[in-house]
């Protein structure tokens, strides 16, 4: 988890469900391509998620939609 950023990751963002349940999502470094961010959930498993995806859900964040 050293190498790909996740003992002390660029982004953690919790999440809390309608239910009351959190989540926190801890994404770390660039893969080696760059296209891809080295993530995981709660701590578990490392995967891999799109640039594109963390560039829409930080667009989010910074902007939120608004209700209808």
């Amino acid at each position: 988890a050293a190498d790909m950023g996740l003992l002390t990751p660029a982004y953690t963002i919790q999440l809390t469900w309608m239910d009351g349940q959190a989540q926190v999502l801890s994404v770390g470094a660039q893969t080696p391509t760059s296209s891809r961010y080295y993530a995981s959930v709660d701590g578990g498993q490392p995967m891999l998620i799109s640039i594109y995806s963390l560039a829409e859900v930080k667009k989010m964040l910074e902007t939120p939609p608004v209700l209808p």
